[in-house]
């Protein structure tokens, strides 16, 4: 699956203009959400290695 960079953009953007997600200059909560982020991405990337087997 191509990761399409504009439509998650529009995406961001929209959620932003509807106060689902609010912009912060907190690092330590930006790392944390990236951290989470790769663990979830890595637990996707396992599970589809799994199906593969």
């Amino acid at each position: 699956m191509q990761f399409d960079k504009e439509h998650y953009k529009q995406v961001f953007e929209d959620f932003i203009l509807q106060n689902r997600i609010k912009e912060s200059q907190d690092f330590f909560k930006i790392k944390l959400f990236l951290q989470k982020s790769e663990n979830g991405l890595f637990v996707a990337k396992i599970g589809l290695i799994l199906q593969d087997k």
